[in-house]
């Protein structure tokens, strides 16, 4: 709760006053859960060795238990860590793993981690120049959620489709997803979208 209240710092002392009790006997899920958490923070810190570290051991429990949930946020936190921390050969591969660990499950929280996998696949890509495979992953991103996307997730994923259109200089169609995002965002109060969204734009008119 402290973490998605933007409390890192308060965030990550809680949970390391945590983890010790957790490892002298909680489940292994459990701890897993914990230490993807702990992963978590790391990112939101913007610490990313502290990320890999974290999440390779949350992995590393998660694995014999077979639970889908933890096994998925695991990977989820250790291809971020290895994204950030600038390997991202491997970074690609979590990813990849984590999309087939989810699957074609209908759990919101395991359709998240995919779609937040695929969309990462997608800007790997897109930063690589290869802007049809982003543009692949986009929409396999936005597919994941079916009907009902969360609405800033659907800005994101639509915007960075945009920017792969642009790349593949089909501007008239970046045009409509992108002015789409821009009066969703400015209806919707997300400000923080904005920026990017009106750059892409501009390059795209």
């Amino acid at each position: 709760l402290l973490l998605r209240q933007g409390r890192v710092t308060e965030g990550r002392e809680s949970l390391d006053a945590l983890l010790p009790s957790l490892r002298a006997g909680a489940p292994a899920v459990l701890l897993s859960r914990a230490l993807s958490e702990r992963a978590l923070a790391a990112y939101l810190a913007g610490d990313g060795p502290e990320i890999v570290r974290f999440a390779e051991e949350a992995l590393g429990l998660a694995e014999p238990t077979g639970d889908r949930l933890a096994l998925a946020e695991a990977l989820r936190r250790l291809g971020i860590g290895q994204e950030f921390c600038g390997e991202e050969a491997l970074a690609q591969a979590t990813y990849r793993r984590c999309v087939t660990v989810v699957g074609d499950a209908e759990d919101r929280a395991l359709i998240e981690l995919a779609a937040g996998c695929t969309n990462d696949l997608g800007e790997l890509e897109r930063h690589a120049g290869r802007y049809e495979a982003a543009l692949g992953w986009y929409e396999r991103s936005l597919a994941l959620w079916g009907e009902d996307p969360p609405a800033f997730m659907l800005l994101i994923q639509t915007m960075n489709a945009g920017a792969a259109l642009v790349g593949l200089r089909r501007l008239p169609e970046a045009i409509v997803r992108l002015e789409s995002v821009v009066v969703e965002a400015e209806r919707a109060g997300a400000r923080s979208v904005l920026p990017e969204a009106l750059a892409l734009l501009a390059l795209a008119l």
